[in-house]
C-alpha cells in the first residue's frame, strides 16, 4: 500500500511517535512517504532518507513561555502567501510523483488537504483530536472556555473528516 504521512515540526514529540509508526509500516511493506518541515524533517530525512517531502507548516509564536495568539496570527499572516504557493507546488509534485491509497495525518494539515481534495481515505492518529472528538465529561472553567473553544476550533481546521474507527490493521 502506497501511504502519505504527514506531521507537524511543532515540537518533536510528533516525530518521535511517527518514526516508530513509519519504521513499523515499512517493515509491513508498505511504501511510506512522508510530509513535514523544518526540524521534523530533517530528523525524518535521517531516518528514512529520500522519502520525505518538505512543505511549510504553520508555527506558533511564543512570549514568556506562553502562545501568543496575536503574534501567532502576524507571523501565519505574513509568510502564508508564500508558503502556499511553495506548497501548493509541492501538493502537484507529489500528486504527479507518489499516488497514496492512503493517508495518515499525524495532526498535519497538508495531508488532511490532500486527503480531502483527491478523496483517499484519511487516518488521524494525534491524541489531539480528542478536543473535538469526545466529551470531557466536565465543564470548562470559565476562564478557559475561549482557550477552550479557539483550541477545538484549530483542531477542526487542522484535521477535518479523518476516519473514525476504533482499530486498524496496516
Amino acid at each position: 500500500m502506497n501511504i502519505l504521512y504527514g506531521l507537524p515540526s511543532e515540537g518533536m514529540g510528533h516525530a518521535t511517535r511517527s518514526k516508530v509508526i513509519i519504521a513499523h509500516l515499512i517493515s509491513r511493506g508498505h511504501d511510506v512517504r512522508i510530509v513535514t518541515s523544518d526540524r521534523a524533517y530533517t530528523f525524518m530525512e535521517q531516518h528514512f532518507p529520500g522519502k520525505v517531502y518538505s512543505i511549510h507548516g504553520f508555527h506558533f509564536a511564543y512570549k514568556k513561555g506562553k502562545v501568543s495568539k496575536v503574534q501567532t496570527v502576524t507571523q501565519i499572516l505574513k509568510t502564508a502567501p508564500r508558503d502556499l504557493v511553495e506548497n501548493l507546488q509541492k501538493y502537484k509534485f507529489i500528486q504527479n510523483e507518489f499516488q497514496p491509497d492512503l493517508i495518515i495525518s499525524d495532526f498535519e494539515t497538508f495531508t488532511a488537504f490532500y486527503a480531502a481534495h483527491n478523496k483517499v481515505p484519511l487516518i488521524s492518529i494525534d491524541n489531539i483530536q480528542v478536543i473535538d472528538r469526545c466529551a470531557l465529561g466536565f465543564e470548562i472553567p470559565r476562564k478557559e472556555r475561549e482557550n477552550f473553544h479557539l483550541a477545538r476550533n484549530i483542531v477542526k481546521f487542522k484535521v477535518p473528516n479523518p476516519l473514525l474507527s476504533d482499530h486498524v490493521v496496516l
